[in-house]
């Protein structure tokens, strides 16, 4: 609709234009032109109701700057230093084109495609870039690529950026005019150099090292922001990439001659083997670093080839295809010495923590302690340590009863050095390191407030090497479980060992085992009877879980259990049998015996002599259970049987504790990981990880990863199976197992 909009004869477009005209050769000669005329003037163009008018006033401000770089043109290759006067005169030209845009908005807003600015620019590549080949032989770009004085190189490639010829590709006319060539001109002039330079790899690397600074030094003066990341990239491609097989080959051939000193190993399990015949731990000499007062461990000479590997890193690090060497030449080297020297450190926990440590070093001197390498060093040695035998989550569990219980027996070769440091101080231990590298929140340092710190750290750096950690969570509980229910339990150590193990994603682990700490914890302020002594468990939190059989509880024990009934008179109690053990006195001599064997001789304060049917009835145990109790009492000595008849023996030659007699199935599998859950766990990755197999071939990966804690049972990994596909977590099809995401 036109209400309200006039029509325009072409006399009052022409009295609109040569007022707009007027003010805008005031703003074109630099001084001060009136906004509000030209705006007022557009402003009853844009609006008039006559067609096409607006567009028409666009094209004759077109042609005005158009005119006003055709001016500047012929200033710009008149100069002597036409470069110098191409800058000068763009600058002039871009203000003006700048001003005129902001004047125009309305109109820019009226009329479909280019902005005034968008246009203006333009108009000056037609006008003046176009015609440099006519008037000087030559184009901008080939000059400025060319050009010794990079100071005005800067504000010329400014202009290529405000040219857009695509407005899907703003950058298109910097690139294809200048920026393809400036990176070529860059490639090109070191390939001779670099011809000459390849010789001994510490001086190319110092070489490459120069040029990439200059280059970078240089780069805001010769290039716009977004070319940097690509000149980095044609650097790389002539420093680096087109040397790869030169520098991996240098690099590889000095970082193999680092050997580390794995006889030391040899020497530590030597003496390991022969402490187990002395009962005094024997001091050992440190070889590994030789002692010393500073923080820094000394250097020894086979640690030159580590510092020919740190210049190397410190001044290649900062090309990412030269990290990638890097990278690929450290992964190779822990291949490499793990498996060459495997045999001597997978011997013990000692042997296996100072080869790690041995590794450390290489990345603490070589690598200058980079985070990214000590991730790489976990890795590969990781995948080494799921090929011991025993495997290292049976390791670490034995090892934490050494740490909660008695120590003497490990790194007995570092005794001299906690017996020598009484304050907490500084101590120099070998295998440590600096003191100053952290490793994912745990700080390798040097100072121990006793052996037991120094032990944790051990076992924190080892915990990560475990790939498979739910199969070890589980394998820890159990352990936890037995090591809590023994006499004097040491609590301090078992929380500061379960918070090394603190993660993301195990937090129903570590619920469990500090629920069961704490469990301990109260039963042993509410337990003052030391002859009655109770432990009260959160059933939920412990994994021995084994089938309590339902019995006739003796007098003796129901008193207890009344005690305690009253106690925790809003918790549902049970005994936990299998737990359990009762110290019983026979003429005279104690002996150490499990709840249900108790159940049994406790009859023998009321008959001399019992038969099976008695037992039975009397302790309510069912059959297959009262047989074997009957069975582990006859085989300890302690019952006799004869004609069908049992009754006590001679006690004074029997073992003091009978409780390993009895071997009950459901009782010997709480001793152990749960090997349903553990084949469920095992099955579920190794399918997660191939998609779809058949049972055949999942029971020989399963059968090629599983540790070497018991043997291979097929009847519960069938169940383990079927459990898994009841669960949707796989589902058999067609004769095969697939993964189910």
């Amino acid at each position: 609709m036109d209400i309200g909009r006039k029509p325009l004869s072409d006399e009052d477009f022409g009295s609109a234009w040569k007022s707009i005209e007027k003010e805008l050769r005031k703003l074109s000669s630099g001084g001060l032109c009136s906004g509000l005329e030209i705006y007022n003037n557009i402003y009853t163009v844009c609006t008039s109701s006559t067609p096409r008018l607006e567009n028409k006033l666009y094209w004759k401000i077109g042609d005005f700057v158009y005119m006003r770089a055709r001016e500047i043109r012929k200033e710009v290759f008149e100069a002597k230093d036409w470069i110098k006067e191409y800058n000068e005169g763009f600058r002039k030209f871009r203000q003006m084109v700048f001003a005129i845009d902001e004047l125009c908005d309305f109109l820019n807003e009226c009329v479909k495609g280019r902005t005034m600015r968008d246009l203006g620019f333009l108009l000056w590549e037609r006008c003046v870039l176009q015609q440099t080949m006519k008037y000087k032989h030559t184009t901008l770009g080939f000059e400025l690529v060319n050009q010794e004085r990079i100071e005005v190189i800067k504000d010329a490639i400014e202009s290529f950026r405000l040219i857009v010829p695509d407005l899907k590709k703003p950058m298109l006319y910097y690139t294809q005019r200048y920026e393809q060539f400036a990176l070529q001109k860059i490639g090109s002039k070191y390939q001779e150099e670099i011809r000459s330079m390849c010789g001994e790899v510490e001086k190319y690397s110092f070489y490459v090292r120069e040029k990439i600074w200059y280059e970078k030094s240089i780069r805001e003066k010769i290039f716009l922001e977004e070319s940097w990341e690509k000149m980095e990239e044609i650097l790389e491609e002539v420093f680096i990439l087109n040397k790869r097989e030169y520098l991996f080959a240098e690099i590889y051939k000095i970082m193999s001659m680092h050997r580390l000193p794995v006889e030391i190993l040899d020497k530590i399990s030597k003496e390991m083997e022969h402490d187990k015949h002395r009962e005094v731990g024997g001091y050992r000499t440190n070889d590994f670093y030789e002692l010393q007062n500073d923080d820094e461990p000394k250097v020894k000479h086979s640690d030159v080839f580590l510092e020919r590997m740190s210049v190397l890193y410190r001044n290649l690090s900062g090309l990412k295809s030269a990290c990638e060497i890097f990278r690929e030449v450290f992964t190779r080297y822990v291949r490499e010495e793990s498996e060459r020297h495997v045999d001597v450190y997978s011997k013990g926990i000692e042997t296996l923590y100072i080869f790690h440590c041995m590794l450390r070093h290489v990345v603490d001197v070589g690598f200058l302690g980079d985070h990214e390498y000590f991730k790489i060093l976990k890795r590969e040695f990781s995948t080494s340590c799921m090929k011991l035998r025993p495997s290292l989550e049976a390791r670490l569990l034995e090892f934490s009863d050494w740490i909660v219980g008695e120590n003497s027996n490990v790194f007995r070769f570092l005794d001299r050095e906690f017996e020598k440091n009484t304050g907490g101080s500084h101590l120099d231990l070998p295998f440590l390191g600096p003191g100053k590298v952290k490793e994912e929140g745990l700080e390798l340092g040097r100072r121990f407030e006793g052996k037991n710190e120094f032990l944790r750290q051990v076992f924190g750096t080892l915990y990560k090497m475990i790939e498979n950690k739910h199969v070890f969570y589980e394998m820890y509980l159990s352990g936890l479980g037995r090591r809590l229910l023994e006499k004097g339990p040491n609590l301090y150590e078992e929380k500061k060992l379960i918070s090394l193990m603190k993660r993301k994603g195990n937090q129903d682990f570590i619920k469990k085992a500090e629920t069961m700490v704490a469990d301990i914890n109260i039963s042993l302020s509410y337990n003052k009877d030391t002859d009655r002594f109770v432990w009260v468990l959160t059933q939920a939190y412990w994994p021995q879980q084994a089938e309590a059989p339902l019995i006739r509880i003796p007098e003796s024990l129901e008193m207890i259990k009344r005690v305690y009934d009253s106690k925790f008179n809003k918790k549902k109690l049970c005994w936990a049998w299998n737990l359990g053990s009762v110290c019983v006195e026979i003429y005279g001599v104690e002996i150490q015996m499990n709840v249900l064997q108790y159940s049994v001789i406790d009859l023998f304060n009321r008959h001399e002599q019992v038969d099976f049917e008695k037992a039975l009835s009397a302790t309510k145990m069912g059959t297959k259970v009262i047989g074997d109790v009957l069975k582990s009492l006859v085989d300890s000595g302690l019952l006799v049987c004869a004609e069908g008849w049992y009754r006590i023996g001679d006690i004074f030659g029997i073992e003091k504790d009978i409780r390993g007699f009895y071997c009950s199935e459901s009782v010997s599998m709480v001793h152990e990981i749960d090997k349903n859950s553990y084949y469920q766990s095992l099955a579920s990755r190794i399918l997660k990880r191939r998609k779809r197999m058949c049972m055949d071939d999942i029971v020989k990966e399963t059968q090629a990863e599983h540790t070497e804690r018991f043997g291979y049972d097929e009847v519960i990994f069938s169940e383990a199976i079927r459990i898994l596909g009841d669960k949707g977590i796989i589902e058999e099809v067609e004769d095969a197992y697939v993964y189910l995401p």
